[in-house]
């Protein structure tokens, strides 16, 4: 059974780790986050989070040389894994 709009709304929803170590670094709950970027960027609210990420994977490239850096699923990993030891995550 499909939920309505509104109880999606309502719903807590199972945050991403990534977007949880996004959100921690800028010193909100997941929540507020997307209602700050919604506000922010109303076009499109994924907007702050794209950019935050594409950041991440900048530095971790950097910090980690001797990863080959094909993105697949053990990198895709360990790259979550990072995220939320460096950053922390919200709640």
């Amino acid at each position: 059974m499909s939920r309505t709009r509104s109880e999606r709304k309502t719903a807590p929803q199972a945050w991403d780790p990534r977007y949880r170590a996004y959100a921690a670094a800028h010193g909100k709950t997941p929540e507020a986050m997307l209602d700050a970027d919604a506000e922010q960027w109303p076009w499109d609210k994924m907007t702050g989070f794209a950019q935050w990420i594409r950041w991440a994977w900048q530095a971790w490239d950097s910090t980690h040389p001797d990863v080959d850096h094909h993105r697949g699923e053990a990198e895709q990993a360990a790259f979550t894994a990072w995220l939320v030891e460096t950053i922390g995550v919200a709640s």
